[in-house]
């Protein structure tokens, strides 16, 4: 590539091909411009990296000049003069900071000069061309609905035709020198305003000031706001957008009034009051919400709108269905150049931008050509550094005509809905870093809000005790009597089934919160035929009576999407509760969940026990006498989690199969049954088959205990395992024959923990 003072001498050369130089007539060529100008500004832009700066100036009266265009802890230079040197941004103006090399500021001198050169070379090439280039509106984008022209100061002598009230303009004096952007009649409050020939005045409605700094910038803003909700700081939302975000109702039967300076009813819960109840009852925030939807507004008439900066500190958007069935006239390159100047505008105003995709019509059954404008809303989005929060997959998982009140607008039980996840969405603690997606099993401790999972307390304490933890972190969090939790992630699964380990008997959980009791708005498997035994999502309920300790399953999730599991204390005089490990395991749609009254989901488990153990060739053929010991298989664990509750355990089958005994003799397979048949530790054993009556049946078997940390050596065979100890399975054997022998536990794990009995359904 050639360096910028080769492109410079190539568009300023003191010769031409005609022997001519370059003046005159023959003044320099817009096409050797254009690459020196590209240099300069790839020089400057690589100076400022690499000092770290947002902007530099000559002087310090021009860096003081654009002070309220940048943010606190941004970093300007001065390059020349007495005050030349490093300042940073303190919120209201640039302070010293450090003394910037010489070396760097000639540099910066040197670029700056280069780039003056090239402006007045480009303007002048611009005036020269004004009329035969860019004098009437003849540059139109695809639609034909924003002229583009050339530049700001050839405007000043051009009539644009008075139907047009938006035009894009590529620059100031010429058309490359960065300095244009779109302007319309509508007064934007911005100070930045010129005069076309015809005596209209239009304002700016962008800069052209590169994405990357609106992006940095909007991630401070989104940082800033993720903070004050977690510290429990008062913030402020805005949320912006068309009907949906206004919460239009104007069928149900309990839908409410217009509100003010609107035509349309409501539902009775709209999803920014949701959202803002939720942020409330799970966080220490004091959070405000402004609704700032109207119906039928598109991008465009959402932008002339609002043309103040509202009380907030976030802002979320949600725009695009009515511009999806152009309404207003709205196309979509029209949707994208004022969606774009929306998100532009809150962020130069010091606002956080949130951006949610367009939901979904009719489920997404009838509305393909709408997918292309939430597709733009993400890449805008990560253009600019906005979480996205996508609003299609909200209600998927819901009975249509529980949610909806017409093909486009909710009840509301469905905006309730959507406030919801929008809650967990942002306690999920995007605004500070990535969400974690969960699509496979973990667990994870309480208070743990660092890999994209939030967490939030609003009464009780947190730390660590190994000796009286039921889990070897030993992590322990209380729970006041009236105090709360909450986890809230996205579930990138279909189903999944909630674990915990503590003593939470009293407490109330909640996995999702329907508005009332009618079930309308709970996600369920989406098959008919499997409406009934199908995963239905765990709502709210009180934890019974149960002896803590083990893995307890609380309830199912179903459907992807953002998720927040809420712990409510146990009430004034109940005591404190205790949770020391949550678990999340994503699950085949037919073995989660608690099932029904009297039937539950369940999943074989296998365990195969081989002696000798196998190896690479064929070991010495042993005798099978002494124990036999494996991991307790979770049939036998109570599900009460009371050991002497054994009607709330199940079987494990057992095959047997022998070979290589003397003379084949003991040779062949038994299968029998093992079952606790009351309150000991002992074990029956039920005989079911055996192809030859000499391979060997254990005389014994029972459950014994360990020390978590100790393996079956230590094994103590008097009693069933406390919720601190390590359970096994022993079956004795005595007389049996030396032989390869392969023994295969079969049985069934319901919802794959030791213990279910916190969550029963009626």
């Amino acid at each position: 590539m050639a360096s910028i003072s080769q492109l410079g001498r190539r568009a300023w050369r003191k010769w031409a091909m005609d022997g001519v130089s370059s003046s005159g007539a023959n003044k320099p060529d817009t096409a050797d411009i254009f690459p020196f100008v590209d240099a300069v500004g790839s020089a400057i832009d690589a100076l400022l990296s690499a000092q770290g700066a947002a902007v530099a100036k000559a002087d310090k009266s021009s860096l003081d000049a654009v002070a309220g265009d940048y943010a606190n802890g941004d970093v300007g230079i001065v390059y020349s003069g007495p005050d030349r040197g490093i300042y940073k941004h303190n919120g209201v103006g640039w302070v010293f900071d450090r003394i910037l090399p010489e070396d760097s500021a000639q540099q910066f001198a040197d670029a700056a000069e280069a780039e003056k050169l090239a402006a007045q070379a480009a303007k002048d090439e611009a005036l020269a061309a004004r009329d035969q280039a860019a004098g009437y509106v003849n540059d139109i984008v695809s639609e034909k609905e924003v002229p583009i022209f050339s530049t700001i100061s050839g405007l000043a002598s051009i009539n644009v035709d008075p139907a047009m009230t938006v035009i894009q303009v590529n620059g100031r004096a010429s058309a490359t020198d960065a300095q244009g952007g779109l302007f319309t009649t509508t007064n934007t409050g911005s100070n930045d305003t010129f005069s076309s020939g015809d005596g209209r005045t239009w304002y700016r409605v962008s800069d052209d000031r590169d994405t990357a700094w609106f992006r940095l910038r909007n991630k401070k803003l989104l940082a800033i706001v993720g903070y004050a909700l977690l510290a429990g700081t008062a913030i402020s939302i805005a949320c912006q957008g068309d009907s949906l975000t206004y919460g239009q109702d104007t069928v149900s039967s309990d839908r409410i009034g217009p509100a003010a300076g609107h035509t349309a009813d409501r539902a009775s819960i709209q999803y920014p009051a949701r959202m803002h109840l939720r942020l409330n009852a799970c966080t220490n925030s004091s959070v405000n919400v402004i609704n700032m939807g109207f119906s039928g507004d598109t991008a465009k008439l959402s932008y002339q709108r609002w043309t103040s900066k509202p009380s907030a500190q976030l802002v979320i958007l949600m725009l695009g269905t009515n511009d999806a069935n152009g309404m207003a006239g709205a196309t979509f390159s029209e949707y994208c150049l004022f969606y774009e100047a929306i998100v532009r505008r809150y962020i130069q105003w010091g606002i956080g931008v949130v951006i949610a995709t367009p939901n979904a019509v009719s489920l997404n059954n009838a509305n393909i050509s709408q997918a292309q404008f939430g597709q733009f809303a993400k890449s805008l989005a990560e253009a600019y550094g906005c979480p996205v929060f996508d609003s299609v997959e909200v209600l998927q998982y819901c009975y249509q005509p529980d949610v909806y009140s017409d093909s486009i607008h909710l009840n509301k039980y469905g905006y309730a809905k959507f406030g919801d996840a929008i809650a967990s969405f942002l306690m999920s603690g995007v605004l500070l870093q990535p969400a974690r997606n969960i699509s496979s099993a973990c667990h994870f401790q309480p208070m743990r809000g660092t890999e994209g999972i939030g967490a939030f307390m609003t009464g009780g304490t947190f730390g660590a005790t190994v000796t009286q933890s039921y889990v070897i972190s030993g992590a322990a969090m209380g729970i006041a009597e009236t105090g709360g939790y909450s986890q809230s992630f996205y579930l990138d699964a279909e189903v999944a089934d909630v674990y915990i380990a503590g003593a939470a008997d009293g407490v109330t959980f909640e996995l999702s919160a329907p508005v009332d009791a009618s079930g309308k708005g709970i996600n369920r498997a989406p098959m008919k035929n499997a409406y009934q035994r199908g995963a239905l999502e765990t709502t709210r309920y009180i934890a019974a009576q149960y002896i803590p300790g083990g893995k307890t399953y609380v309830g199912t999730l179903v459907g992807r999407g953002w998720k927040t599991i809420r712990l409510v204390g146990k009430g004034t005089g109940n005591g404190v509760a205790y949770i020391n490990e949550f678990f999340i395991e994503p699950k085949d749609p037919r073995e989660a969940g608690a099932g029904g009254v009297n039937f539950n989901a369940a999943r074989e488990e296998i365990t195969v026990f081989n002696k000798p153990a196998e190896g690479a060739s064929l070991p010495t053929a042993v005798s099978l006498d002494g124990d036999v010991i494996i991991p307790l298989p979770a049939a036998l664990f109570s599900r009460s989690n009371d050991p002497g509750n054994y009607a709330a355990t199940g079987t494990v089958d057992v095959e047997i199969l022998a070979v290589g005994t003397p003379g084949g003799a003991n040779n062949g397979i038994r299968k029998f049954g093992l079952a606790r048949m009351d309150n000991s530790n002992l074990v029956g054993i039920w005989q079911q088959s055996t192809s030859n009556a000499g391979v060997p049946l254990p005389t014994a078997a029972g459950v014994g205990f360990t020390p978590y940390d100790q393996g079956p050596g230590s094994l103590n065979k008097t009693r069933y395992p406390t919720t601190q100890e390590q359970g096994w399975l022993w079956l004795t054997f005595s007389g049996t024959p030396a032989g390869y022998y392969k023994i295969t536990f079969k049985s069934a794990a319901q919802q794959g923990a030791e213990a279910t009995a916190l969550y029963a359904p009626t």
